[in-house]
């Protein structure tokens, strides 16, 4: 199976209310107006909601990805997936396909403003953690729907994105951000959600240098490892996580036409007080990029497992 290659990382958020009447519905902290959602079909549902950004209301667009055996009457949770800088949302169609027909989750595909995330100097100014609650908020009541404790992944951009929800939105249980850790400018605060984190970093990232330090865009990282020990902190872990030894990956790409064998280590920060886990995955000899086969049964299937987990 190929690696996924992620889109480059190119790492805000203030909002005002608007009011609406009718069928729609309006955010109570965001310009955002929207109309319920009745039902969802089986495959890739579309949808759109308006948002005011830069004092101009833009329609933001989002995928909501059923199984083809979807079946009104259960009761599926939701994985939200974000792309990188550049990317679209229909490539988690592919991506995450495999959770989705397996019946683990339904799919939230949300379409970056100017194909980014605002991070700060991205090319978007729209506030996402607002677009991404009133996406929530469409979807709750949904028949066959799980709205409750939804979870999120995010590559690249999406990644940085992940980090961002996780500190701002307060519906969130769990996150895997993959080749972007935590900035120095903005760590958790005290009233963030207390959500598990499973954070993937590889060692030879030139856009998220894993040691930290300014990246794409004059980011400033926070040292990969730091970045998901932050999460500890704030989860009230034990100070000192365990490490496995190096674990043997697949052969990846470091240059055109050279491979060398990967690793990975796991890196985890126990007996969080939360109640949640706190785990980075240091990819060993790895890019900006997440191989599929780095971990034995699929680094996707790991991911679906601990958040399926940090939902119990």
């Amino acid at each position: 199976m190929k690696p996924i290659f992620l889109t480059l990382l190119l790492l805000g958020c203030t909002a005002d209310k608007s009011e609406e009447t009718g069928d729609s519905s309006a955010d109570s902290s965001s310009s955002l107006t929207y109309e319920s959602i009745s039902s969802l079909s089986a495959g890739v549902n579309e949808f759109t909601l308006e948002q005011e950004v830069s004092g101009e209301m833009v329609q933001r667009r989002f995928l909501v990805h059923t199984p083809e055996n979807f079946d009104a009457s259960g009761n599926t949770p939701l994985l939200f997936a974000f792309h990188g800088n550049g990317g679209e949302p229909e490539s988690f169609v592919y991506d995450t396909g495999e959770a989705i027909e397996s019946g683990y989750f339904i799919g939230v595909y949300p379409a970056g403003l100017e194909y980014s995330w605002n991070l700060g100097p991205e090319l978007s100014e729209a506030d996402d953690v607002a677009f991404t609650d009133a996406i929530l908020g469409m979807l709750t009541g949904v028949p066959g729907v799980d709205a409750t404790k939804p979870v999120a992944l995010g590559w690249s951009n999406g990644a940085g994105m992940v980090h961002e929800l996780a500190m701002e939105s307060e519906h969130f249980v769990a996150i895997s951000p993959a080749t972007a850790h935590m900035l120095a400018t903005k760590t958790p605060g005290p009233n963030a959600a207390n959500v598990s984190v499973l954070q993937f970093s590889g060692t030879e990232d030139s856009i998220a240098p894993y040691e930290g330090g300014l990246g794409v865009l004059d980011h400033d990282f926070l040292p990969a490892e730091d970045s998901t020990a932050e999460w500890a902190k704030h989860n009230n872990c034990d100070s000192t996580p365990t490490s496995s030894e190096d674990i043997q990956g697949p052969e990846v790409e470091v240059a055109p036409d050279e491979f060398e064998p990967s690793s990975y280590r796991l890196i985890e920060w126990e007996n969080c007080a939360t109640g949640a886990k706190v785990v980075h995955v240091r990819m060993n000899n790895v890019g900006h990029d997440l191989p599929y086969e780095l971990i034995e049964g699929g680094s996707m299937e790991y991911i679906y497992n601990f958040l399926m987990d940090a939902r119990q």
